[in-house]
């Protein structure tokens, strides 16, 4: 009857959106990451508005297009929603801190990293970007984003940083804009300047460590509740 009809629909359209979203999930360990949110989207599409799946699609969506030039701000809109679809979801969080980092939102990212962490305190990789988010939520809004100056993420390799950094210096030199406008002109000095700086900090093993993380004095935490004076309102 009907109630039989219906039943296999649904059950068609939950097989649908798994297989969906196991197809997503091949493409992005293959870092293939548009394909991989084709496939997160048709879940999606297909999924009955389950909120606990929703919310593990958006994460995925948003993880995969962090890795897209030029999406971030869809990304983060993804880890927005899939924090409203579920917010007992610790890697909502965690992906949308991770955004916030990217962006120099240091404190909102230390927020998302804390959340995670009550949520799901083993969550793999957590650690790590908490204590890049208390150094840099305790450096404040005066931190430079060294990363970003180059256009890469935290993540990336030290030979991406010398080859992004060879192609940069020489699309912004200066004498490129020599003639140019005075506006023109000081906006190419900083943008020069704020490369060398990164590349400096950077490429230097022990510099880059303690721009990511601290000194290991600053990140002794003897409680596991972050730093004392830390907690504004």
């Amino acid at each position: 009857g009907p109630i039989g009809v219906a039943a296999a629909a649904l059950l068609s359209r939950l097989t649908e959106a798994d297989s969906a979203k196991d197809r997503g999930n091949v493409y992005f360990k293959d870092r293939r990451w548009e394909e991989a949110v084709e496939c997160y989207e048709d879940a999606l599409r297909a999924s009955i508005r389950d909120a606990e799946f929703c919310a593990v699609l958006h994460t995925n969506i948003a993880a995969a297009l962090r890795k897209v030039e030029q999406r971030e701000a869809d990304a983060l809109k993804h880890a927005i929603k899939a924090t409203e679809a579920n917010p007992r979801y610790a890697k909502a969080y965690f992906r949308r801190g991770v955004l916030h980092y990217d962006a120099g939102r240091w404190r909102q990212s230390l927020d998302d990293f804390q959340r995670a962490r009550e949520l799901e305190p083993k969550l793999q990789g957590l650690d790590q970007w908490l204590k890049r988010g208390r150094h840099a939520a305790r450096e404040g809004t005066d931190r430079k984003n060294h990363y970003k100056a180059l256009n890469l993420q935290c993540e990336c390799e030290p030979e991406e940083i010398k080859k992004r950094f060879r192609q940069l210096a020489r699309e912004c030199h200066p004498d490129k804009v020599r003639d140019a406008p005075d506006q023109e002109r000081v906006a190419a000095e900083a943008r020069f300047k704020a490369v060398n700086e990164a590349h400096e900090v950077l490429s230097n093993e022990k510099a880059r460590r303690e721009y990511d993380f601290g000194t290991p004095e600053q990140d002794f935490d003897p409680f596991g509740g972050g730093f004392h004076g830390m907690h504004r309102p």
